[in-house]
């Protein structure tokens, strides 16, 4: 429908009952993930960041054994005086 003032040049305009619906999409026009639109994105980063502070720790713990033990193992395998 178009109203008499608009003219014939300009798009119709909607009618007050038209319902307006919003899709799940992001600026770049693609849909946005269920994850991310249901509120499940901050678990996943949660889940993530675990992950990542669980392998960071292992990583410390594993140099820190190797330096404590290292002086030690040195004076084990030294070669005995012949």
């Amino acid at each position: 429908m178009t109203s008499p003032a608009s003219g014939a040049g300009s798009p119709p305009d909607l009618p007050d009952y038209a319902p307006t619906t919003w899709s799940a999409q992001s600026e770049t026009g693609r849909a946005a993930s269920p994850a991310a639109t249901a509120g499940g994105g901050n678990r996943r980063l949660g889940l993530a960041l675990l992950v990542i502070a669980t392998a960071q720790l292992m990583v410390v713990l594993d140099a820190t054994i190797v330096n404590v033990a290292l002086p030690t193992w040195s004076l084990v395998t030294r070669p005995s005086p012949p």
